[in-house]
């Protein structure tokens, strides 16, 4: 089976997908310019990605990713993803490097952790002491994305902040960006954790020490692209205290929601294309049900107010708004109301959906 993927639209994705067998071989080509072709690779179908060797964001990929990367929601990304399924693959890109690769690590010893952010005064220096006890704040990498504040004034001066200039919030770049320097990283560390600057990861259960423990024990003979299990921490208005965020946030709030959203690949011992939101990738990965990722966007009503606020009054790349992406942050603050009363319903409503920040995970915390 040959596929040319210089360009693929709705149409042909969809005569790709149908033709594709679950066995047997792809071959991956493109057309050089002087119109020779050249066979990029030869990919077994079965458990393995398909790799795509156009660069994410470019004119010959953009109406292919406009309709796999809508955000969660739509009709077309779930069609998409299900053909993706049916077919036991994944769309990935394939990076061309020169050069001879990194030998693979048989244990990990390094460790780095990645964010990126943009005027998250509050939570970001929660995020570096978190992080900052786990691999020390000389491997922590914060990709400041223009904010008001720059955070050099405020973080450890062992923390590594690279600034880049603020142009709107587009959530193609920021992922570019994010799958970038992960992979420059993944040049000198076995290992590399990529979070929004207000997610935490916890081991599950107490048979290991912390989150260090879990990733040093890990085998990294072959790609590890972990998937922790997202949870919310949020605020219950009719049960919890007001907020003291003087305090540690893990000493006032106990509530959690399950969150699938937030089932997203962080822990990463080999390079991955990011998806918008850097919620998903296009490569192969895997759960880790040892791992609990803890999200601190709703602990407190007022605070997610004021985020809302300043994410309304953003600028907003064109193609965020057409594809609908990241449209939970310019929602109405009538639609946060309601996100906020249903947290209430889902809590009372108990089952497997809800839990409760318990003292080990507390301790571990400690933000």
């Amino acid at each position: 089976m040959k596929i040319d993927i210089t360009f693929l639209n709705y149409e042909q994705c969809q005569v790709m997908l149908s033709e594709m067998p679950r066995d047997g071989v792809l071959v991956v080509c493109q057309t050089d310019a002087a119109g020779a072709e050249v066979v990029l690779g030869r990919f077994p179908l079965t458990g393995a990605a398909l790799p795509i060797a156009i660069p994410i964001g470019t004119e010959r990929s953009e109406e292919l990713e406009r309709l796999v990367f809508h955000e969660y929601n739509g009709d077309t990304q779930r069609a998409v993803a299900h053909r993706l399924n049916l077919a036991a693959t994944l769309l990935a890109r394939q990076a061309l490097q020169a050069g001879v690769y990194r030998a693979r690590p048989s244990t990990v010893t390094r460790v780095a952790a990645l964010t990126i952010a943009y005027n998250e005064d509050f939570v970001l220096p929660k995020w570096v002491d978190y992080y900052g006890r786990q691999f020390g704040l000389e491997n922590l990498y914060v990709i400041d994305d223009g904010s008001d504040r720059d955070p050099r004034t405020y973080l450890p001066t062992a923390v590594n902040v690279i600034r880049q200039p603020r142009t709107s919030f587009d959530s193609w770049r920021l992922s570019r960006s994010l799958g970038i320097f992960q992979h420059f990283l993944l040049e000198t560390y076995d290992l590399v954790v990529v979070t929004d600057s207000d997610e935490f990861i916890v081991p599950t259960r107490s048979a290991y020490s912390s989150l260090a423990d879990y990733v040093t024990r890990l085998s990294v003979d072959t790609p590890r692209r972990l998937i922790p299990t997202g949870w919310d921490l949020v605020h219950l208005r009719g049960s919890d205290a007001a907020i003291d965020l003087s305090q540690p946030i893990v000493g006032q709030r106990r509530a959690l929601l399950r969150n699938t959203a937030l089932d997203k690949v962080a822990i990463l011992s080999d390079p991955v294309s990011f998806t918008p939101g850097q919620h998903q990738c296009y490569e192969r990965s895997e759960k880790a049900d040892d791992l609990t990722l803890i999200h601190l966007r709703y602990f407190d009503y007022e605070f997610s107010r004021e985020k809302l606020q300043r994410y309304r009054t953003t600028t907003w790349a064109a193609n965020d708004l057409s594809a609908g992406l990241s449209y939970h942050q310019r929602q109405e603050f009538s639609a946060l109301e309601q996100e906020f009363q249903r947290f209430e319903d889902r809590y009372q409503g108990g089952g497997q959906e809800t839990n409760v920040l318990n003292d080990f995970w507390r301790a571990q915390l400690g933000v």
